[in-house]
């Protein structure tokens, strides 16, 4: 886990420290290497409860929950007498679960029922297996939009007469990406889950929104999708 109780507050992992797990109870240490993400740990034969919907600790899970901060972060929920963890809860008390490795349809399955509709996903392209690409559309419309026109002081301008264009008369794709399967084996949470998909492709200041349903399979598997900025999102989320 990421945070513990320490002195009375929802903490970090600093190094050479001791707290309290927010779940069992018990006590719990610091590993603070260089290897691996910083994170506390339960002591030997003192494991805390299973949860099936917590993953090991890793570097996307430590970036994402920073963006929310501790408070928002590992939150406990009580639902149809059982007890699991959220990774994010959102200020509109939507479930955000983050995942960056390959997952079985059983435990998406597990995690949608148990937290409902108002939950969705922020995953890890590479760690999905699965990469975002634009669409020839996206890449024709911007080759042409470059070559014919400006932007200045804000409005859309032709180079060849510098009049204004009503951005209402031009068609502006709605979805740019589109997402196809990398890899061999084993079904992506993209294809499987039932909930919208927020992924993060190694893009420094945007992620990309898969929305739920209208799937295509066929030789590839492709999917419209377009790019959000992480500042947008998260003054939407935090």
């Amino acid at each position: 886990m990421l945070y513990a109780i320490l002195d009375g507050v929802k903490s970090p992992a600093i190094p050479d420290a001791n707290g309290i797990c927010p779940i069992c109870k018990k006590e719990v240490f610091s590993r603070c290497g260089q290897v691996y993400v910083w994170h506390w740990a339960h002591r030997a034969h003192k494991g805390c409860i299973s949860d099936s919907f917590v993953r090991p600790d890793s570097f996307f899970q430590d970036k994402w929950k920073k963006f929310f901060g501790a408070e928002k972060s590992e939150i406990l929920i009580h639902k149809k007498g059982e007890v699991h963890i959220a990774d994010i809860v959102s200020k509109d008390d939507l479930v955000i679960m983050l995942y960056d490795s390959r997952i079985s349809k059983k435990i998406i399955s597990n995690i949608e029922d148990f937290f409902g509709e108002r939950m969705f996903w922020v995953i890890d392209a590479k760690g999905q297996g699965f990469e975002i690409r634009e669409t020839d559309l996206s890449i024709s419309y911007r080759k042409y939009f470059h070559n014919t026109f400006d932007i200045k002081e804000g409005n859309i301008v032709e180079k060849e007469t510098g009049e204004v264009v009503d951005k209402r008369r031009m068609y502006l794709p709605k979805y740019k990406y589109l997402w196809s399967k990398s890899t061999n084996g084993g079904n992506t949470l993209v294809e499987v889950t039932k909930r919208h998909v927020f992924v993060d492709s190694g893009l420094e200041e945007e992620i990309v929104y898969i929305p739920k349903g209208s799937r295509y399979f066929g030789t590839e598997n492709y999917e419209k999708c377009k790019r959000v900025k992480i500042d947008d999102f998260l003054i939407k989320y935090c």
